[in-house]
């Protein structure tokens, strides 16, 4: 029993922090920028490559792509879905992440900070 405890503590901590950081409204964030639909979606695209997220599928038509974001101590690895549509005033870019655990949210936030500030 003694050789199991460390790994069954680290099991019960493990899904214990996951149950109580998963928040539904940390599944989808959105912002709005000025540029058109087009350049939006160039604009996401290439600060998720600068983010070093492994695009796994996109399509520049749909302006949407998918994208696994790295595991590092502080989050867990995630799948997003990132959607660019047009807007009256310019276009609306909708990230869902899959897990929406508070750390991946945060990183997810610190994304679409970098597209706003990049997109002034």
């Amino acid at each position: 029993m003694k050789t199991y405890f460390p790994l069954l503590a680290i099991i019960l901590f493990t899904s214990c922090a996951t149950l109580s950081t998963h928040s539904l409204e940390n599944t989808m964030q959105k912002i709005e920028v000025s540029q058109n639909v087009y350049e939006a979606y160039k604009l996401a695209y290439k600060t998720a490559v600068e983010f070093n997220w492994e695009i796994t599928n996109s399509d520049a038509h749909m302006h949407a792509f998918t994208a696994k974001t790295p595991q590092v101590m502080s989050r867990w690895e995630d799948t997003v879905n990132v959607l660019v549509e047009k807007t009256q005033n310019g276009s609306e870019i909708t990230v869902k992440s899959k897990l929406g655990h508070t750390p991946n949210a945060k990183y997810v936030k610190s994304y679409l900070d970098m597209i706003k500030s990049k997109s002034l």
